[in-house]
């Protein structure tokens, strides 16, 4: 499908009767799968609420796809990978979707012209309906309520090629440049190589809407040892001794660098344990992120096993894998049958909300880096305010709005300098850029637990690799006091 719009014709013409067919105007967007999140939050104040104007708005529906195997690949494509909204915005049906794959994409298909293969990415069909899913009826950050379809159990004949309208992108075209299994492009066929390089997003309308944080995850058995000699959860992991596991020379075993494995609260595994690392492919705005942010002295390992599909290809004989988007890498670390529970990964920070058992994440969890948190909720806890509120908030994410926690990034969300020749599309994408930059609605979507307005930080980078400058004038939520749990 590559037009704009959809003409859903009704029972009565469906039976030759005479009705008027009503349009739907339909916009597409792929890119940064640690942006997958956020971007399917954001018309949760995009869309209009349930019952407003006339006539009555209908309810907001949202869908996410269960595993699917796609048509043009053949590839399975990871549950959640494909989100779309069905609702009315500015007095129009739309329906907006969403294609996680990675950051480059969010870049390099807007730069193609739409119309072209270059710039299409599959998508799910508009045809797909709550009959197809696991529905719950959720309040609305914005007011009424809205369903969430998830888990949507559709067939392969209900996956489409879509023009791109919008990209989402971690990071700036030039921060790009890694190596390591590359991106298989879509469409098909092949693998375009092991890197990619820098690319110009000179041409596009660039917005960076939001700071997104990235955390470390590890496997379930990965600890150090008590005073007792049982393994708990590790607490921290020196910011040097990371880059020198992911680096692949560095550290090839956890006893190496002071860790061990086993069961948490029992005895440790005999012997030397190896590190699984759950890489992303270059062209991944995580990974690009991590590059400019954490691997300040070496490059990330850029050798190992190419993961084309995680239902076979985990169990190799590797210690590195190398993966297409968020998703995957979650399933490398956490999978019933296939994951690594001796492994390390990253992902972004709000992915945490979607582990195995959260809040008690029982198959991975998040480490601190230099003993700092993305969101430290004991030192929100500690200033005696309520959850949520300004001051809590502050000291919850001091580390981040401070800049001593390292590994952020600006998202982008891109779109092309030239209109689609729709005016209704364009009016569509114009909004969803505002509504994703504005900061109430950073703060009040659920990913807004970790992402920040740009607003709120204390520090800001005019480059991905930074470095962090401080705002002007007096940043009171930096002073350590003001933070127990800081370390000084």
């Amino acid at each position: 499908m590559k037009s704009s719009s959809l003409l859903l014709v009704g029972l009565a013409a469906a039976l030759g009767l005479a009705a008027p067919a009503q349009a739907q105007t339909i916009m597409s967007g792929t890119g940064a799968s640690a942006g997958n999140l956020f971007v399917n939050q954001v018309p949760l104040f995009l869309c209009e609420i349930e019952g407003a104007g006339s006539p009555p708005a209908p309810r907001p529906q949202h869908f996410l796809n269960a595993d699917v195997v796609s048509p043009f690949t053949s590839n399975t494509i990871g549950a959640k990978k494909m989100g779309l909204w069905k609702c009315r915005v500015g007095g129009n049906n739309v329906v907006i979707r969403y294609r996680s794959t990675g950051s480059s994409d969010g870049v390099t298909k807007l730069n193609a012209a739409l119309g072209t293969t270059a710039n299409e990415a599959e998508h799910m069909d508009v045809s797909v309906n709550a009959g197809q899913c696991t529905t719950n009826t959720l309040p609305n950050p914005s007011g009424g309520v809205y369903d969430e379809n998830s888990l949507c159990a559709i067939t392969s004949g209900q996956v489409v090629i879509d023009d791109t309208h919008i990209g989402a992108s971690d990071v700036g075209g030039s921060t790009f440049g890694q190596v390591g299994p590359g991106p298989v492009p879509f469409p098909p066929p092949g693998d375009p190589g092991f890197s990619v390089s820098p690319l110009d997003d000179s041409g596009l309308n660039s917005v960076q809407a939001a700071v997104v944080p990235f955390s470390i995850y590890l496997g379930k058995n990965v600890g150090q040892l008590d005073s007792s000699g049982n393994v708990q959860r590790v607490t921290s992991l020196p910011s040097t001794t990371l880059e020198s596991i992911l680096n692949g020379s560095g550290a090839k075993q956890w006893q190496q660098i002071g860790f061990d494995t086993g069961t948490i609260g029992g005895a440790p595994d005999a012997g030397l344990t190896n590190i699984d690392m759950c890489h992303r492919r270059a062209g991944s705005g995580t990974k690009a992120s991590l590059d400019a942010t954490i691997m300040k002295d070496s490059a990330e390992n850029p050798t190992g096993v190419n993961v084309l599909d995680v239902a076979t290809d985990l169990t190799s004989a590797s210690n590195d894998y190398f993966l297409r988007s968020t998703g995957d890498v979650q399933k490398c670390l956490e999978s019933a049958t296939q994951g690594h529970p001796n492994g390390i990964a990253y992902m972004d920070a709000d992915r945490v909300t979607q582990l195995v058992g959260f809040p008690a994440t029982t198959e991975s969890y998040v480490v601190a880096v230099d003993g700092i948190l993305v969101r430290d909720e004991a030192a929100g806890v500690a200033t005696g305010a309520a959850v949520g509120s300004a001051e809590y908030e502050a000291a919850a994410k001091q580390g981040l709005r401070c800049g001593s926690y390292r590994y952020w990034v600006g998202e982008r969300i891109n779109t092309r300098t030239t209109s689609t020749g729709d005016a209704t599309l364009d009016s569509l994408i114009s909004s969803f850029v505002s509504t994703a930059s504005t900061p109430a609605v950073i703060s009040a979507l659920p990913a807004g637990k970790f992402w920040e307005p740009p607003s709120v930080m204390s520090v800001f980078k005019n480059k991905d690799t930074g470095p962090h400058t401080f705002k002007s004038g007096a940043q009171t939520q930096c002073k350590p006091a003001d933070n127990p749990n800081f370390p000084n």
